[in-house]
């Protein structure tokens, strides 16, 4: 019997393009900032085709909320997925800012190797990945230029990538 795998995907930077728009991290606390996010069009077009193909592979969206917007925000980015994933997105999990993904998804601390995390952003992909699961690094136009720390020396999905070339990369990771 083949094991089911979990994808988790990040939303802001990930399905969104939260760092394009200019000074994002003041305009954020606007309302119909999150609602008017611009999507990245090819893995949100592989994230659907991933939930009406796949029934041996659970989607998970995890995305962070400020507490003092988490009302609001929550509203906002439910209704962008259904808009930019589909109306099959319904396991949506909702963090508060700074903390740690895995301890959103795990009591103990601990994932296995068929939890997939997709992000932009290296400090949950080390955390998955210390934790025992997969991490996969989502390169956008902004996050992998080596000016800010390190540069991820695990696996990669590019925003440039076709939806059909994101859907076989992740087959492959998720059957090595």
């Amino acid at each position: 019997m083949k094991k089911r795998k979990t994808v988790v995907f990040d939303m802001d930077g990930t399905l969104a393009r939260f760092h394009e728009q200019a000074n994002c991290l003041e305009k954020m606390w606007e309302k119909g900032f999150f609602s008017g996010l611009k999507p990245y069009e090819n893995i949100c077009e592989a994230a659907k085709r991933i939930l009406n193909n796949f029934s041996d592979i659970q989607i998970i969206i995890l995305t962070a909320i400020n507490t003092e917007i988490f009302h609001r925000v929550k509203i906002e980015k439910t209704e962008w997925l259904k808009t930019n994933i589909g109306s099959k997105c319904n396991d949506i999990i909702f963090a508060k800012v700074g903390e740690s993904k895995v301890e959103v998804l795990s009591e103990d601390g601990k994932i296995n190797k068929d939890f997939i995390l997709i992000d932009d952003y290296n400090k949950n992909l080390r955390e998955w990945r210390e934790a025992g699961g997969t991490s996969i690094k989502f390169v956008n136009e902004f996050n992998d230029k080596g000016t800010n720390g390190l540069l991820w020396d695990g696996f990669r999905i590019r925003y440039d990538f076709t939806p059909e070339r994101i859907i076989s990369d992740l087959s492959y990771i998720a059957n090595s």
